[in-house]
């Protein structure tokens, strides 16, 4: 039979996410340091719209603000939060440091593999020769692709960059410290996502996957108290924008980063981890190819090369038959 839903999904989530990675490039082309307000910006959009989503007027009442009883427990739902919200924000923070958006899909593609050491080390997972290898193939391709970064970024025009600081004035770093701190950065969020992905596979594995439509407006609403403590830079962010095409895109990503998470989350109540793994993958395959027809990106063949073992090692991991064991029957 045909599934409709999930053919509806895997449309949701090329188009949604391909094209919110289309709008935050032409973001970050004119506007890097407006992070935190695009991030803020998609979690206000995604709030609002998931939450007329989920509420029920007919069989729930104004105290439980029209909210159907979560599926599972309030505080699981805030501690996956805490760390989406702080994946999301360092994720978007790192264009400040003048990391390209090609260069950032590829290193969070480090993800797997990072996955994979954490549940070996935390959650007594075991994996398969051939899982193993993909992650080594990964992991070569993401070093390759972030040395050809570096070697790219030497071969630049001077040695430092201006960069404007929330209080007006000009502060001139070295492009290599500003790389450094950029790709550090990446690597503590695709941790933190690691993490997050674990946590969230054990919580389903024992209250059940529940419902996207929850999972999307719980992983947004209970994350927006955060940015109270951000709200300054958001501020700042503001009233620095400059390009006056900033407002079109920045709507067209918080519509299109609404489409990205519902479809992923879509798959995620609606088939196997593993056939989400493989669509997202090849989505990040083609978030790439617009990087380079639309946006001039280009590397050194060493850099070609490095794409072409992320992409291969994905697959690998993805379409691997034998999954991965949790030795903690409560799990399982």
């Amino acid at each position: 039979a045909i599934q409709y839903p999930l053919i509806k999904a895997y449309f949701v989530v090329y188009g949604g996410c391909c094209s919110n990675a289309f709008s935050l490039e032409k973001i970050v082309q004119s506007e890097k340091n407006a992070s935190t307000l695009v991030t803020f910006s998609q979690f206000i959009f995604v709030s609002i719209v998931s939450y007329f989503l989920l509420c029920d007027f007919k069989n729930y009442s104004y105290k439980t603000l029209f909210i159907p009883p979560p599926r599972i427990p309030l505080k699981r739902y805030l501690f996956m939060t805490m760390m989406f919200s702080a994946t999301s924000i360092l994720t978007n923070f790192v264009f400040k440091f003048h990391i390209s958006v090609p260069i950032h899909v590829i290193f969070r593609s480090l993800a797997t593999s990072v996955t994979m050491l954490i549940g070996v080390l935390f959650y007594n997972k075991r994996y398969s020769w051939k899982q193993i290898l993909s992650a080594c193939l990964l992991t070569l391709g993401v070093c390759i692709v972030t040395l050809n970064s570096h070697r790219a970024l030497e071969n630049g025009n001077g040695d430092s960059l201006a960069v404007d600081d929330n209080d007006g004035s000009i502060t001139t770093i070295d492009k290599r410290m500003m790389w450094a701190i950029g790709i550090s950065i990446l690597a503590l969020s695709t941790t933190i996502a690691s993490f997050m992905g674990l946590y969230s596979e054990r919580t389903y594995a024992i209250y059940g996957r529940g419902h996207w439509k929850e999972n999307l407006f719980y992983s947004h609403a209970l994350g927006l108290p955060f940015f109270i403590f951000m709200l300054p830079s958001i501020v700042n962010e503001y009233n620095d924008i400059v390009s006056p095409h900033f407002f079109k895109w920045l709507s067209v990503n918080c519509i299109t980063q609404l489409l990205c998470v519902t479809g992923v989350n879509m798959l995620v109540v609606s088939t196997s981890a593993l056939t989400t793994g493989i669509i997202l993958m090849i989505r990040k395959f083609f978030s790439l190819i617009l990087s380079v027809v639309f946006f001039d990106f280009k590397l050194e063949s060493w850099g070609y090369l490095g794409c072409l073992f992320v992409l291969v090692g994905a697959l690998m991991y993805s379409t691997s038959a034998s999954g991965s064991s949790i030795s903690n029957k409560k799990d399982s």
